[in-house]
């Protein structure tokens, strides 16, 4: 699995000596005139720094930089700001760097009434005290599912399970998407009514939706991430809107609307984002786009039917596939010269270049192959038999994926010895299932399998199985698998929250503040023994502010399991989210209890008094269940919160 979910699990161990024997903090948070003393003679370069503590000889720092332009010495954060969360971990006495630690970290809204300890040893058990409002710890796999939803889901591949996190509502099947790292923003084509939906994923809700001229289908980002790209299809050859739309993917501003030619279009960009290729079906063309003026620069005629593009940065060349006549041009992407014609079979499908440029894979599924071509003599080298019309290749460092529409086999090509000119292709595979991969509606853009954090394992989507399965290589089957209720899953993506060290002692992660004001930001590191609650100040939104609920609920009892045909009670205590003051007599809480199967309950909460508040139900089986609630009259909504989780197993009571 990979190091963030290992460190998730390996973490959950350490729960007993949380709550019992950890050894008692050192030191404190020190205050500004404190920090100020210590840091005489060893000045703060950090301008960003928020937090600095030192515990049992370890000095941990925690700085929060905003990504985005700043004026003059602006330092405020910002709710929807996206932001690098950082810590340094050193030794106080010789200030060496804590090297190959697994930290874990949440933040959530700033709680007095739990410990550092006590909020860590919940956040890590998944129980009452709810999930954080921000996990920087561990990855997610999302689905883009036929019935025009995407699941979030966390996944415990192998771990009996796994938990829904969100289920987010499209206006239309999904075609394609793309996650932005920068923004931590989810892009989805919803072709059938011309939009595209903004997924913010830290708070996994549509941001907004962008309009195109035409139906979308393809999406692209430039490598340097100034542009997010909308390949449209038009309704007919004429339609003069059939091009594509560019939009700025930061603050979401529509740039250019540029009709390219007929047809379906695939795109791709220069090495250097300075050109983006755009590929016209009908029209046999390439358009070539300055990307700084936004502006056709040239138009490249290969004739037939071009249905791919791809960049080979290590030849800086664009390889245009025509499937009709069976034909790959080269041309250089500066020059747009053409160099070179590949001869092959028609019926040529998508190409990859693997990670560091050296070797392009394209799929033919008339001819059942996939065709190794050398990306620095542009040639092609070897060929590799994949029955089952094999379709899309996905990457990770040591081993090319590749799916088969009518087949459930994965095929693997190890990268390691692949480009030897005419010598045997070495393939392995595994079932990623028991029905056919490409499902019974066939093909789709979006990727069905999708590199899984760490380097060394895959996702992949059966939408025949309904489900997604985890393959770690080495393995001669999948580790786990998870399902996606009511829905198929046609396609994987995984969104990877968790802190990696970049730099020796320097433990990072970019996300998006999904919340405002007081906030925790909580930091457990098993060994050596590190347990902090650092508070930082955000200010919050001010649209979201003003529709914001008036209430804020909070568990209330010690966290414990519910027993299976048993009635369970879960105490809230409901303040407001202005001043904290108690709120009595709210005769309409409702209450939601669900699990994945889609087993549900409905009620209403019962005023104990003093502001708090009973929700009782007996769990049919064994499993976790998600306890929402909602109040009109003080504008809370379900989705507005985090949904309880409530574990319920057979045997005695009281666990």
């Amino acid at each position: 699995m990979k190091c963030g979910a290992r460190r998730r699990f390996a973490a959950a161990l350490a729960i007993s000596a949380i709550a019992g024997a950890a050894p008692a903090q050192t030191g404190a948070v020190l205050d500004p005139a404190e920090d100020a003393t210590r840091e005489l003679g060893a000045p703060n370069l950090d301008p960003w720094r928020v937090g600095r503590v030192e515990l049992q000889g370890i000095a941990v720092e925690l700085s929060i930089r905003p990504l985005g332009p700043r004026l003059g010495a602006d330092r405020a954060l910002r709710e929807g700001d996206a932001v690098e969360v950082a810590f340094r971990i050193a030794d106080t006495t010789t200030s060496s760097p804590q090297t190959r630690l697994s930290p874990a970290c949440w933040i959530h809204p700033a709680d007095p009434t739990h410990t550092a300890k006590e909020k860590v040893k919940g956040f890590l058990s998944g129980g009452l005290y709810g999930r954080p409002r921000m996990d920087l710890n561990s990855f997610y796999v999302l689905t883009l599912n036929d019935d025009a939803t995407i699941a979030v889901v966390d996944p415990l591949f192998g771990y009996g399970g796994s938990r829904l996190l969100a289920r987010i509502d499209l206006a239309a099947p999904g075609a394609d998407w793309l996650f932005d790292e920068r923004t931590q923003r989810l892009y989805v084509t919803e072709h059938d009514v011309g939009s595209v939906a903004v997924v913010d994923t830290t708070r996994w809700t549509i941001e907004t939706r962008l309009t195109t001229p035409a139906a979308p289908l393809c999406l692209g980002l430039q490598p340097d991430g100034q542009y997010l790209w909308i390949a449209c299809d038009g309704a007919s050859p004429a339609d003069p809107r059939s091009g594509v739309a560019v939009f700025d993917a930061r603050t979401l501003l529509p740039m250019a609307e540029l009709a390219t030619g007929a047809g379906h279009h695939e795109l791709d960009f220069a090495s250097d984002s300075r050109f983006a290729f755009v590929t016209n079906e009908l029209d046999g063309s390439v358009t070539v786009i300055d990307t700084g003026a936004l502006a056709p620069v040239a138009r490249l005629a290969v004739g037939g039917r071009p249905v791919a593009v791809a960049c080979s940065a290590l030849g800086r060349a664009i390889w245009v596939v025509d499937a009709e006549c069976g034909r790959v041009h080269v041309f250089d992407e500066r020059t747009h010269e053409r160099l070179a014609v590949l001869e092959a079979q028609p019926g040529l499908g998508r190409l990859r270049f693997t990670p560091d440029g050296r070797l392009g894979l394209l799929a033919n599924p008339l001819t059942n192959e996939v065709l190794v071509l050398d990306a620095a003599t542009r040639r092609r080298v070897q060929t590799a038999v994949i029955p089952g019309r094999p379709d899309q290749i996905a990457f990770t460092p040591n081993l090319a994926y590749v799916r088969a529409l009518d087949s459930e086999i994965v095929s693997m090509l190890p990268l390691e010895g692949l480009g030897v000119e005419d010598a045997p292709v070495h393939v392995v595979d595994f079932s990623g299932g028991q029905k056919p991969l490409g499902g019974a509606r066939g093909d789709l853009r979006a990727d069905a399998i999708y590199p899984a954090p760490g380097g060394s394992s895959v996702v992949v989507a059966n939408p025949g199985d309904r489900a997604v399965y985890y393959y770690k290589e080495g393995m001669a089957a999948p580790m786990g698998n998870l399902e996606v209720p009511g829905a198929e899953p046609r396609a994987a993506l995984v969104v990877d929250r968790s802190l990696r060290e970049l730099s020796p002692g320097r433990y990072s992660t970019e996300t998006r503040l999904a919340a405002g004001g007081k906030l925790d930001v909580v930091l457990f590191v098993d060994a050596p023994r590190i347990t902090h609650a650092f508070e930082i100040e955000v200010a919050p939104d001010p649209a979201r502010e003003a529709q914001a609920p008036g209430l804020v609920l909070r568990t209330e009892g010690a966290a414990r399991d519910a027993v299976v045909g048993e009635t369970f009670e879960l105490r809230l205590s409901a303040t407001e989210r202005v001043g904290g003051a108690r709120v009595d007599g709210l005769a309409d809480l409702e209450v939601l209890v669900f699990n994945t199967t889609g087993w549900q309950s409905r009620t209403t909460a019962t005023a104990l008094g003093e502001g708090l508040y009973s929700i009782a139900f007996a769990p049919p089986r064994a499993g976790s269940y998600y306890v929402s609630c909602e109040c009109p009259s003080r504008r809370l909504r379900l989705r507005d919160h985090a949904p309880w989780i409530v574990r319920a197993v057979e045997g005695v009571s009281g666990r």
